[in-house]
């Protein structure tokens, strides 16, 4: 088969279709053509069996294809993105109108077979092509990382963001998933699903650790909301919506170039301490300092799912001393139930460098605090954790009673340094939180594609 819009014709052995033009019209795809050579119905029967017939996957067969932005190919085998390309013009069309032009311009009004006939052709043309083209995009995927909480590449928090079209989203399953975030082995990689209409700034993201799926974690919606935003936003719109498992997360740029979100949050204190077990106790720290200090830190979830334990040290020179720990930390029956058991546990160390008092607020006396931390697990430290800065930033304001913004500095000990922004609002008496929001900068480092 050969279609040449150059030559504006196409060839199908003895038989010719004249194809005068195309274009698309709103959500119409608009073909003019008019049919010779040996008959006008042995030319559309032709067409049928090589469309219907001989496309299929990894077929081989000549098609030159003029569209515009595409250019000529030789081989669909070679060229399989250019055809998938003009492939989507029909499949995303709703509804095909044919429109023939010359001396075959008479078969509009009577509604001709031949008519109908290209019509169904075109209809099973858009079949075919849906088929080849789920698969074979579905054979690689675009990707981006960013370090997170930084504004200095090889700093900060890595991530990976793959991006997801919305045609595809339906067929990403959770194992393929998981797998690709093992694959890039980073402490988080983030899903994003496109918006099939680009002016809709409203996005999914699906979170993921090497072993599970995160309800939501701080550095992965500032990362992909830098993306959004930013790198790809281009400056069509300085807020959107992150959709997650744990809500519907609020985000914005900020007149400093960094972004900020709004964090879903279900604050809870647990009532039991690690202390509370008998020993031995697998899992803590060999130093005696940090030992004690463990025994008797908080146990605060952000979110259902997502809980810390916060462990105030003396001193940076204690804080150097955090280490992972040979066995994993056991918080079973210490936890409280309800739904509070479930999730990622991890410790979160920190030292308050710097408090002081700002101006009032609307909810009353406000306080700036700057905090170096660490976050381990038994296997790894992490070099900002923005779901464990704003837990934290909870419980302080909570003690405190008193609204407050927080500057969090993480990863030094790695040589990741990390800046994270929060700020926590506190209802009138200073009970119960009001709102949660991160912020934080990110730079890009690497992007390409992987194969599924």
């Amino acid at each position: 088969m050969v279609i040449d819009h150059a030559q504006g014709k196409g060839s199908f052995g003895d038989g010719i279709l004249w194809f005068a033009g195309a274009k698309r019209i709103g959500k119409y795809l608009i073909l003019e053509m008019g049919v010779g050579g040996r008959g006008q119905n042995w030319a559309a029967r032709a067409l049928r069996n090589i469309i219907v017939g001989r496309v299929s996957e990894g077929a081989a067969y000549p098609c030159r294809i003029s569209w515009p932005d595409l250019t000529s190919a030789s081989n669909y085998q070679e060229t399989r993105g250019l055809t998938r390309s003009w492939a989507e013009h029909i499949v995303d069309a709703r509804s095909v109108r044919c429109c023939c032009r010359g001396r075959t311009s008479r078969f509009i009004g009577r509604r001709s077979p031949l008519l109908r006939l290209l019509t169904q052709v075109l209809i099973s043309i858009s079949k075919c092509f849906k088929n080849l083209d789920a698969t074979s995009a579905m054979s690689t995927l675009s990707f981006i990382t960013l370090d997170v909480f930084t504004q200095t590449v090889y700093a900060g928090n890595p991530l990976a963001i793959i991006l997801i079209p919305h045609r595809l989203s339906h067929l990403l399953t959770q194992t393929k998933k998981q797998s690709i975030a093992l694959e890039f082995n980073l402490s988080e990689s983030v899903f994003l699903h496109e918006q099939a209409d680009p002016l809709i700034s409203e996005w999914r993201i699906d979170i993921f650790t090497t072993n599970d799926e995160l309800p939501f974690a701080g550095h992965p919606t500032i990362g992909a909301a830098f993306y959004v935003l930013g790198l790809n936003g281009e400056g069509k719109s300085s807020k959107g919506m992150f959709i997650t498992k744990a809500g519907r997360i609020p985000i914005a740029m900020t007149s400093a170039g960094s972004v900020q979100a709004d964090i879903p949050h279900d604050v809870h204190i647990h009532r039991h301490r690690i202390g509370d077990l008998q020993p031995p106790i697998p899992g803590l720290s060999s130093h005696p300092k940090l030992m004690k200090a463990e025994m008797k830190a908080p146990i605060v979830s952000i979110v259902k799912g997502m809980t810390f334990l916060l462990v105030r040290l003396d001193s940076l020179e204690i804080l150097a001393l955090a280490e992972c720990t040979s066995s994993e930390l056991s918080f079973h029956g210490l936890l409280d139930n309800k739904g509070w058991a479930e999730g990622f546990v991890a410790r979160y160390y920190y030292v308050i460098e710097e408090s002081h008092s700002m101006s009032a607020s609307s909810n009353g006396d406000s306080r700036f605090t700057r905090i170096r931390t660490r976050m381990l697990e038994e296997a790894m430290e992490d070099p900002a954790t923005g779901s464990a800065a704003c837990a934290l930033g909870s419980y302080l304001a909570l003690k405190s009673k008193r609204s407050q913004r927080f500057e969090v500095v993480q990863g030094v000990e790695m040589g990741r340094r990390s800046v994270i922004g929060v700020e926590v609002q506190l209802d009138d008496v200073g009970t119960k939180v009001e709102k949660v929001r991160l912020s934080g900068g990110a730079v890009p480092v690497m992007e390409g594609n992987l194969r599924i």
